[in-house]
């Protein structure tokens, strides 16, 4: 029932209970994708790990069996090894430790270019937005630390990863981090990227949705609840993102990438008007494209202009605990999911005025592809 819940296997669970020792997990992880690179047992596959843009487009423009790896982290827990799990360390110690492991990081052939800083559970950098619902709300108790803001120990791993004396600059991705946390990460950022203007750091929310809110402090006016949930068409929690911060990404040349997850994406208006009472298959499937071209409209109308489809991209999260948006469960579906996005927009012409005269093949082609190649291009370095 664990597994079913949580999503992780019964060895996984085992090995988190009995170690604290997340960075040292990290390194072994990092080590068998990196030397594990190359082709696939029965030599019609392969893959490699990227490093840079040029090395991204030498793999894509290569053929079409082998898939180019960008290194991300979900979660700056990892960089807790035991001592520091356990409190034995000094808050200067901590900090040194810190500096050390993310320097270690960045030593990698291939360091990663995003990492969370949160994730689920509370690590002492930063809160976290609540992310879990229904069963997995009653077996995975998310309170300690939620909706907290930066630590002193979180601002720190902030200036490390963005500092460029160290090794390669890694960009935070600011999903799973607390309102309280993302205000601070962003007012951090502005102050950075108006002083340092040949030098801009990116803002991206990898793998997110709309929840509605006008503004970043209407996310929070009311707590994240089924109350809450069930009463909006987008899902409203404050684990997704406002109108407001649409526009501060946006506004740093960042990414947002719109999950598949239907649950992330849609409210319980959204089920109770569309999915829950309908029993065709093909329209169940069109209003969940509906519901994700909700999302991504909302991101433009925030915008307002054509360059909001600049900034959004695909978050898919399928490698996470999601309900994916049917039929879209796997990477290989994603071109059935390139031409039903286009079919769809030239069928219904759904948000026209929004369009801002693009054409849908140029809409799902900047959705699917585009906007990330070029965020790679100015930040994969």
């Amino acid at each position: 029932m664990l597994e079913i819940i949580s999503g992780y296997t019964a060895d996984s669970i085992k090995h988190m209970r009995d170690t604290n020792n997340y960075f040292a997990d990290l390194q072994e992880e990092y080590r068998y994708l990196y030397e594990n690179q190359g082709t696939s047992p029965d030599g019609n596959y392969a893959y490699k790990v990227v490093n840079n843009y040029s090395e991204l487009n030498n793999v894509l423009e290569k053929d079409d069996t082998t898939i180019a790896i960008i290194v991300s982290i979900e979660g700056s827990h990892v960089l807790f090894d035991e001592e520091m799990s356990q409190g034995k360390l000094t808050p200067t110690q901590m900090k040194k430790r810190l500096e050390k492991n993310i320097g270690a990081i960045k030593s990698w052939e291939a360091p990663p270019l995003t990492v969370n800083l949160s994730h689920h559970f509370y690590n002492g950098l930063c809160g976290h937005s609540r992310s879990f619902a229904g069963g997995q709300r009653n077996v995975l108790n998310q309170n300690r630390g939620l909706d907290t803001g930066l630590t002193g120990l979180g601002i720190k791993v902030l200036k490390e990863y963005a500092s460029v004396n160290n090794g390669k600059r890694i960009i935070v991705d600011t999903k799973h981090m607390s309102i309280k946390g993302r205000i601070e990460y962003y007012n951090w950022i502005r102050s950075y990227n108006y002083i340092s203007a040949g030098d801009k750091i990116p803002i991206v929310s990898s793998h997110t949705g709309v929840n509605g809110f006008k503004t970043i402090a209407g996310s929070l006016r009311k707590i994240d609840n089924h109350v809450k949930y069930n009463s909006k068409h987008f899902n409203s929690w404050s684990l997704n993102i406002s109108d407001e911060e649409i526009r501060i990404i946006h506004e740093s040349t960042g990414l947002i990438g719109i999950m598949l997850d239907r649950h992330k994406l849609g409210g319980g208006e959204f089920f109770k008007n569309h999915i829950d009472s309908e029993t065709d298959q093909e329209k169940i499937e069109e209003s969940y494209l509906r519901m994700f071209f909700d999302n991504a409209l909302h991101v433009v109308k925030a915008v307002g202009n054509e360059t909001g489809w600049n900034c959004i991209a695909i978050g898919s999260d399928l490698d996470g605990a999601i309900e994916h948006i049917e039929p879209y469960n796997k990477s290989s579906t994603f071109p059935k999911l390139y031409q039903n996005m286009i079919e769809f927009l030239e069928r219904t012409k759904y948000g026209k005025t929004l369009w801002y005269g693009l054409k849908p093949e140029v809409i799902v082609d900047k959705i699917m592809r585009k906007n990330t190649m070029a965020f790679y291009e100015r930040h994969f370095v």
